[in-house]
């Protein structure tokens, strides 16, 4: 249909971009990182077939967004 000739690591970029305008925008309008948690329910619900869980910290889910915007 479309040719485009990007880089390879092109979508990475958008993506991180996109990511820092969205946490710029959230900051910006009194939002803070308890705004960002996931619904309760992720970490109380049992998944079917085996009864898995949801555990991941709150703290590990924070040091992706940093991670991601340090590699911006």
């Amino acid at each position: 249909m479309y040719s485009a000739e990007v880089d390879a690591g092109w979508l990475d970029q958008l993506g991180r971009r996109v990511i820092a305008t969205e946490l710029a925008f959230n900051r910006a309008a009194g939002l803070a990182a308890v705004d960002d948690r996931l619904p309760r329910f992720f970490s109380t619900e049992h998944l079917p077939p085996k009864g898995d869980q949801f555990d991941v910290t709150d703290a590990s889910i924070d040091s992706i967004w940093e991670d991601l915007l340090d590699g911006s």
